[in-house]
């Protein structure tokens, strides 16, 4: 290599226009060439505007020569355009370059050099690649994750074609179709064109390039205002794809199942479409019914207005009242807490009363038993009695007197039972305080002892005395049961009082 060759302004544009890479890799690793003249020859551009380095990038070059340049030249290289305002990356992106090349270009030049379009055709490089007859997510990927729905759904070209457009017209897999759905969403998949048609319109158009598994992936984004889009000769998606299903060439068993999806997709979109409308007419209702509320309801304010102002009056003595009432309820609940105590407190001494009373009860079992044991004296004593009917003239006087006691006892022993049912209802009307039961105790202790002395002198008064005794004893028997119902009787009401 000469140093005249090397030092020819186009030397590194021929190179790469002829793709003599191992060539352009020696001459940006000369040593003995200032990286001036190496800059220089980077920038030449021919007449149409085209630098070595633009050209390098459409020509399929090796990353690292594409690096070596950048290095070389610097970042600017890279917004370097053509008469016809191709920057470096829409060249690289029609002549479908390595995609590494393309990340290189997208990182170091950001959205400005993306969003750049062409003159003659109005596009950016994201339109170019989608010209490709092949196009993957791995192609478009770099650009729309930088450019995002602005260069995906707002960059149009001449014709009014979005990237999608582009894209239908070749062969698109579903994963970059599904990408670019992604970012640009409903509104891309209804752009137009200056023809009226959307993208679906293209790819179905284009189907055999899509296949069923590209035109799925427009039936799941889509509904059915997509299935109905007119374009301006009045074609729609819908009878395109009649088309297709009088078509011979589709009648393999992937299209006749995408035909029958295609089917079953268009009942459901019909069936959520007329449920819309259902709801739209019932929310027109309830709308009509709200608005009428509404109006009510504003002709009223005032009215509950001016009453709120006169009740807040009325609430303010209310709360007054009811800080009195509260107050009340808690001097209420304390003098129930206090009366609680004192019945606690009665509960206990009637409880000891009863115990008492049970004790006396013992006492007149053991004395009925003593009563037993005489009955059998009594039976050994008849024997006698036949002996004393003589004497039983003299002592029918004492009978009668005898008689006239037990009367006595008989009264007193009803005054007893009297007094015993005054105590009850004393107990029950919690009145009696604890002196007078105390009394009523000692009283009935005092009748007790009462009785047991009458019934000591009648035992003292032997044979004589058999039948008034036997007469006693059985009074005495019905009065000790008396007494033991009474105390039973006692015992239950306590209780239940």
């Amino acid at each position: 290599m000469s140093s005249e060759e090397s030092s020819s302004p186009r030397y590194l544009f021929d190179f790469c226009l002829g793709k003599k890479w191992d060539e352009v890799q020696k001459y940006l690793d000369q040593s003995d060439l200032s990286n001036d003249i190496k800059k220089e020859q980077i920038y030449w551009k021919n007449k149409n505007g085209w630098t070595t380095f633009s050209t390098a990038c459409s020509m399929k070059s090796p990353i690292d020569i594409i690096k070596s340049m950048i290095d070389i030249a610097g970042n600017d290289i890279i917004h370097i355009v053509t008469k016809n305002n191709v920057t470096p990356l829409h060249g690289a992106c029609y002549q479908r370059v390595d995609v590494d090349i393309m990340k290189l270009l997208v990182e170091i030049g950001g959205k400005k050099i993306l969003m750049k379009k062409t003159l003659a055709e109005n596009i950016t490089a994201l339109h170019s690649v989608c010209c490709n007859d092949i196009i993957d997510v791995a192609d478009i990927k770099p650009m729309v994750d930088v450019g995002g729905k602005e260069l995906v759904l707002e960059t149009t070209n001449q014709r009014k074609n979005t990237c999608l457009h582009n894209a239908c017209f070749n062969k698109l897999t579903p994963y970059a179709l599904k990408l670019l759905l992604d970012v640009g969403g409903k509104d891309l998949l209804m752009s137009r064109d200056i023809y009226g048609s959307t993208p679906f319109h293209i790819a179905l158009q284009c189907a055999d390039y899509h296949g069923p598994q590209g035109l799925r992936v427009f039936f799941e984004a889509g509904d059915l205002e997509l299935f109905v889009a007119k374009d301006n000769r009045g074609q729609t998606p819908l009878s395109l794809i009649k088309g297709l299903e009088s078509s011979d060439k589709h009648t393999s068993q992937e299209w006749k199942d995408f035909l029958s999806y295609f089917h079953d997709k268009l009942s459901q979109e019909v069936i959520e479409v007329r449920e819309a409308a259902c709801l739209e007419d019932e929310k027109k209702k309830a709308i009509a019914s709200l608005q009428k509320e509404v109006s009510t309801f504003e002709s009223n304010n005032k009215m509950l207005e001016d009453k709120m102002n006169s009740d807040a009056k009325v609430i303010e003595s209310l709360e007054a009242r009811l800080q009195k009432l509260e107050k009340e309820k808690e001097e209420e609940k304390k003098d129930h807490e206090r009366a609680i105590q004192v019945v606690q407190t009665e509960n206990v001494k009637a409880k000891e009363t009863i115990q008492s009373l049970q004790a006396e009860k013992a006492s007149h079992a053991e004395l009925i038993t003593s009563f037993g044991k005489e009955k059998k004296l009594i039976q050994a004593l008849q024997v006698e009695n036949k002996r004393a009917k003589e004497s039983l003239k003299s002592l029918q006087a004492e009978k009668e007197a005898d008689t006239k006691t037990i009367q006595t006892l008989e009264t007193e022993k009803e005054e007893f039972r009297f007094e015993n049912q005054g105590i009850m209802k004393q107990l029950e009307a919690k009145i009696v305080s604890e002196h007078e039961k105390d009394k009523t105790i000692q009283s009935l202790r005092e009748e007790n002892t009462y009785l047991q002395l009458e019934l000591d002198e009648a035992k003292e008064e032997g044979a004589s005395k058999v039948k008034v005794m036997k007469r006693k004893i059985e009074k005495l028997e019905s009065a000790s049961k008396e007494e033991s119902t009474i105390a039973k009787a006692k015992r239950s009401r306590f209780f239940l009082w």
